[in-house]
């Protein structure tokens, strides 16, 4: 069912997506099911016209959870998948910079970004979300894939961690949340921005 569900929710994403546009999918290790994000990932890839072009890891600043399992280690680092539409795989659109241009073949060089991220767990705001992350992470993945100005939806908004990242860092942004109590949350933590 589980998998099922996010696969509908891709096929959503990939109808909305612009054609170079880039989805950053964040989605912790199961628990009960280590496995899940990789089949889910394989479902995207095979059902869709959508596919992974890269994986990030998330640092936390603080590893969870407590050391109660015999088998299972604290999680400190999650997966952030980068995907994109198959047809645009190697020239999806970005916001990396460019360090440096050869000037007799005119090959473009960037500034040197790599594939972990350290940020921290969530922004300490209190509410009964449990899947928080924090601006700092939004801030960082927005620096690399999305120019300013760019248009950024936010389908499971949560707190408003996406939105207050975007209006901090010159970006638009959509989000849609289905419960009431965090989208009100959310709505007051966005009017308390200074910015």
């Amino acid at each position: 069912d589980y998998l099922q569900t996010r696969l509908k929710e891709f096929k959503e994403f990939e109808r909305i997506l612009k054609p170079k546009g880039v989805i950053c999918y964040n989605i912790s290790y199961h628990n009960n099911n280590p496995i899940l994000p990789l089949l889910l990932m394989s479902e995207v890839h095979k059902n869709t016209g959508l596919t992974m072009a890269d994986m990030i890891t998330w640092k936390k600043k603080s590893s969870m959870p407590f050391q109660s399992s015999k088998t299972k280690l604290s999680r400190i680092c999650e997966q952030v998948y980068i995907i994109v539409n198959k047809e645009h795989l190697h020239d999806f659109e970005t916001n990396k910079t460019i360090s440096k241009i050869n000037e007799k073949t005119n090959q473009k060089f960037y500034k040197h970004y790599v594939n972990f991220i350290e940020a921290a767990n969530n922004d300490k705001i209190k509410s009964k979300l449990k899947a928080a992350y924090s601006e700092d992470l939004v801030l960082k993945l927005t620096n690399i894939y999305f120019k300013p100005n760019s248009l950024i939806y936010d389908p499971f908004s949560g707190i408003g961690t996406t939105s207050r990242a975007c209006k901090k860092s010159n970006r638009n942004y959509i989000a849609s949340e289905l419960d009431k109590e965090l989208y009100e949350i959310s709505i007051e933590l966005l009017k308390n921005e200074n910015h």
